[in-house]
């Protein structure tokens, strides 16, 4: 939460980590709920953003009606000042002033944002609450990845591309087209979401490369990319920066973004090469357990004991092994697929484990 307030005085006013501060804290309620009540929450708090969705569309629909032409004129007028205003603030010189301009904007937006994304956003912490406990998060091999590479993918693709276009056809604010496409990539985003994570999972299960090294480094560190990116794009834009707010079309937007983005994730995979964590996570970390003598240490950084089962494959450690848990033919190389290992003693089958060899999430859900 406090990230997030200087996130949106210092760097950016469209900041989402406000909204998962709020929404993640409700995630204690769910705990120890059964997985069918977290599946049925989690499909109903998306019904509900949909809805809502679909709700802003008609309400633009019914601006479109004759007799309506003065309330349309009017509102357009507002959205376009409002626009205007917003630009001028960040143009702005003074940091202070660009600072109250973010803090204003955020403010108006932010009852309709938490309204719309605050319920997405729950609703996927509450689904993949409930693919953890299922083992799924930590088991590429899962066949609910295969179903999601075949099935969810192909969908949510057709869903996204039929909402772009109807986004892209838009002529104005308050278009019906758009809200109408951005109702219905809201209905393939779930299936979009879970087909990549399909891929995701399939291509950890292939031979290691630099290219996911790369990768698994700079996912460890993305609240710091999320908020470089911010800081990066501020001093293009801002008046205090570069200044390019409201100079430039929409298709110049794309290479900016795509330079920012790649210099974000390699500071990030740069910087893990010799920390456990990146730095704004590290200070997140201290932050948590102010107060306690000491921070329990960061997994990544917990070297494996001699006679200790080696983890489980999981999304994490096969994109970015934990420190100790490869040998030193295979540093900088990955993990290899191991057909046949042993746990506690026990031999395993590659994808079984043994009777009575609980996963890390499941002990946590259940101490007994």
């Amino acid at each position: 939460l406090v990230l997030g307030l200087l996130n949106v005085s210092l760097l950016f006013f469209g900041d989402i980590l406000v909204v998962y501060a709020i929404v993640g804290s409700l995630l204690r309620l769910f705990r120890h709920v059964s997985l069918k009540a977290l599946r049925r929450w989690a499909i109903g708090l998306y019904v509900l953003q949909i809805l809502a969705a679909l709700l802003l569309a008609l309400a633009t629909a019914l601006l479109e009606m004759p007799g309506m032409e003065t309330d349309r004129q009017e509102l357009l007028a507002e959205s376009a000042e409002a626009t205007a205003a917003r630009v001028a603030g960040v143009a702005a010189t003074s940091p202070l002033a660009v600072a109250a301009a973010r803090i204003d904007a955020w403010a108006s937006d932010f009852g309709w944002v938490l309204s719309l994304q605050g319920l997405g956003a729950l609703a996927f912490m509450l689904y993949g609450m409930l693919l953890a406990r299922r083992g799924v998060l930590l088991d590429p091999a899962s066949p609910r990845w295969s179903r999601a590479r075949r099935g969810d993918l192909p969908i949510g693709l057709v869903l996204a591309a039929a909402g772009g276009w109807l986004m892209v056809q838009s002529r104005r604010d308050l278009d019906p087209a758009f809200m109408a496409g951005f109702a219905v990539t809201l209905v393939g985003s779930p299936f979009v979401t879970m087909g990549y994570l399909g891929l995701l999972a399939a291509w950890t299960r292939r031979p290691a490369s630099p290219l996911r090294a790369f990768l698994g480094r700079a996912g460890g560190g993305s609240l710091t990319a999320y908020l470089l990116q911010g800081l990066l794009l501020s001093l293009v834009f801002s008046g205090y920066g570069l200044g390019l707010v409201g100079q430039l079309g929409a298709a110049t937007y794309i290479p900016i973004g795509a330079v920012v983005a790649v210099a974000s994730l390699a500071f990030v995979g740069a910087w893990r090469t010799r920390h456990p964590s990146g730095p704004v996570e590290s200070l997140l970390r201290r932050w948590v357990y102010l107060g306690q003598r000491r921070a329990p240490p960061h997994p990544a950084a917990c070297p494996r004991r001699d006679g200790e089962a080696p983890p489980r494959r999981s999304f994490a450690n096969a994109l970015h092994p934990p420190a100790g848990t490869i040998g030193p033919r295979e540093q900088g190389v990955g993990v290899r697929r191991v057909r046949d290992a042993e746990v506690g003693g026990i031999p395993v089958q590659a994808g079984s484990r043994p009777v009575g060899h609980r996963s890390e999430v499941e002990r946590l859900h259940d101490p007994a």
